[in-house]
């Protein structure tokens, strides 16, 4: 959850809503929440080996889980873009450093993780969350300690700026950073009794991703003013409150940690979901194929196939996700319908 949305889009927010940035990123972790709910719910009920195309191809419709997938497909590609951050990171650090090179090596280290199994894939992801938290930590104890009085004052003219309609779209563009509990269904089968305990950790997420986003948000607003903030990241925050050698500590285990425990979850997931929806048919049962670890080794090659030809080629990355993120989005509704129809289809399942 916490990835490149908390680094890049805070700056756009805050050009919306001034000083209530903050405010607003807590308000859209809720929303976030609410709109998950589908999930949570089939989560509780059945364990999901396909995450997402599962939930709306068994509780729903057939036509439901293929339309997702084929939104889902052309999604994968905006990954391109969270890899190539990784690179641009580098690049900031080592001038000479190539990023499209990078962005391609990041890719291809974390598909060797997924296909070693869901240990290495855990390990991994672990270890990278507690240094991208030690980094936000430390991020945010600075900027407090500094902080601008104005950035808690609910009454001040540089707070909610363009009123409640600048809020609202503030809250809309932060939902895209509190919407990922659709992964965890993905790793629904690996889970030790995971009708109780995925929807627990999706509901553990909710009150540690409100403090995270919240406190981080009014660190990065309060601990400058909001004139320096607006429009920028937390990067070029980082470089005014921080010591130059504690600027680069924390580009190496904030920005460059959320974007590659994004790449390494959603790599991941999109190839667990991938692989059933072989089974049933939507695309060559070769995509189906696991390896000695029980991973679906064709689907994560696959997916690491999408993300890293548009950095190869130098496609238009932004150009492609948002033409085809309409579609995605409508496809995403189907989820809906699914869990409205769920109880119909399977009553005995539902009442347990």
């Amino acid at each position: 959850m916490v990835g490149s949305g908390i680094m890049v889009l805070t700056g756009a927010a805050a050009e919306e809503t001034g000083y209530a940035v903050w405010l607003a990123f807590i308000v859209a972790t809720i929303l976030g929440f609410i709109g998950s709910w589908p999930q949570v719910l089939a989560a509780g009920t059945s364990v999901l080996d396909g995450g997402m195309f599962s939930l709306n191809s068994y509780f729903g419709h057939p036509v439901f889980g293929g339309l997702y997938l084929m939104g889902t497909i052309p999604e994968i590609m905006g990954q391109a873009s969270v890899a190539l951050g990784i690179g641009m990171y580098i690049q900031t650090m080592i001038p000479s450093a190539n990023d499209r090179i990078i962005a391609v090596i990041m890719a291809l280290l974390l598909w060797l993780c997924n296909v070693r199994g869901i240990v290495v894939i855990a390990g991994v992801q672990k270890y990278m969350v507690y240094i991208l938290f030690a980094g936000l930590g430390i991020f945010t104890i600075f900027g407090l300690m500094n902080l601008n009085p104005e950035a808690v004052n609910f009454t001040g003219p540089q707070f909610m700026t363009h009123g409640w309609k600048g809020f609202i779209v503030a809250v809309n563009m932060l939902t895209f950073s509190t919407q990922s509990y659709w992964a965890s269904l993905s790793f629904s089968r690996y889970a030790r009794n995971p009708k109780k305990s995925v929807p627990k950790a999706m509901f553990i997420t909710l009150p540690i991703i409100m403090a995270i986003y919240g406190l981080v948000t009014l660190a990065g607003v309060g601990g400058v003013d909001l004139e320096t903030f607006a429009g920028n990241t937390l990067g070029d925050v980082a470089k005014l409150i921080f010591p130059n050698w504690l600027f680069y500590v924390f580009i190496i285990c904030a920005p460059m940690m959320a974007l590659a425990t994004t790449l390494n979850g959603n790599q991941s997931a999109y190839s667990l979901m991938i692989a059933p929806a072989a089974e049933e048919g939507w695309i060559p049962k070769v995509f189906g194929k696991t390896n000695k670890k029980g991973m679906p080794w064709v689907s994560a090659t696959f997916v690491v196939l999408i993300i890293i030809l548009p950095v190869i080629f130098n496609w238009d990355i932004t150009f492609i996700t948002a033409n085809v993120m309409l579609f995605t989005n409508l496809a995403g509704i189907c989820q809906y319908f699914a869990m409205w129809m769920m109880p119909r289809k399977y009553p005995e399942l539902w009442k347990k």
